[in-house]
């Protein structure tokens, strides 16, 4: 039992290493330089090399990946030879020169929205998703079933952004049936997080729920052509019991 408790957690750990070392190397590869987008308009040549040995990118990239590491469990300084140096605390994921900031301070500021956000959204589409498939299986090839799949359809191409678009220009912009979404927390205020919460749960959720109800309708009619479901028909059991 200690044996295999050992290598799952060396597992484990070897799994977080590549990870860390994939995603680290696929941000530093991708187009765009961060020291020519941290100067804003002012941009010359002398600033952008200013920014880039600031942001320590004209290090080996080995290095960087030291630093970035080795942040997370002690700290590190940005801009150590400069007469205000930036430190960062650990666990120092990052630091956003734009919003002179931490990083990791701005991902605890958004987490108890992303948090509701996500709980709200999986409920919803998970509730709607699930009783629509089933209540669309149930009525495989009467006009129920083809609405059903014709809405999914609607909802499974729609982009998340237009959805939104348009329930913020009706809902809130023309009909005024809610107010804009503004977080405030349930504890605080519930009425007025369901009220600035509700739209976008729907927007989240109506890709996965169309999502859910076409995978429900195809499971449900798989199950019901099975043989000891067929057998508790013609055994008379009701329909609902099946």
């Amino acid at each position: 039992m200690l044996g295999y408790i050992v290598r799952r957690v060396l597992l484990m750990l070897m799994l977080l290493f590549f990870l860390s070392v994939t995603v680290f190397f696929l941000f530093t590869m991708l187009p765009g330089d961060p020291a020519r987008l941290s100067c804003g308009r002012a941009c010359t040549p002398e600033v952008i090399e200013a920014n880039r040995h600031r942001l320590g990118y004209d290090e080996p990239i080995l290095t960087q990946y030291v630093k970035f590491v080795s942040g997370i469990f002690v700290g590190r300084t940005f801009s150590e030879d400069s007469p205000k140096p930036i430190v960062c605390e650990a666990p120092c994921v990052g630091y956003s020169f734009s919003r002179q900031q931490q990083v990791l301070p701005l991902i605890m500021a958004a987490l108890p929205v992303t948090f509701w956000l996500s709980i709200g959204a999986f409920i919803l589409w998970l509730s709607v998703g699930i009783s629509v498939g089933i209540y669309a299986a149930l009525r495989r090839g009467r006009w129920q079933d083809r609405l059903v799949m014709g809405i999914s359809l609607v909802g499974y191409s729609m982009p998340s952004f237009f959805i939104g678009l348009i329930l913020i220009y009706f809902v809130i912009i023309k009909w005024q049936i809610l107010p804009f979404p503004s977080y405030v927390s349930p504890f605080e205020d519930p009425v007025q997080f369901l009220q600035t919460m509700i739209l976008p749960w729907i927007v989240l959720a109506i890709l996965y729920a169309a999502f859910y109800m076409r995978l429900t309708r195809n499971q449900v009619l798989e199950v019901l052509n099975d043989d000891y479901v067929r057998t508790a028909r013609a055994k008379g059991v009701p329909r609902r019991q099946i």
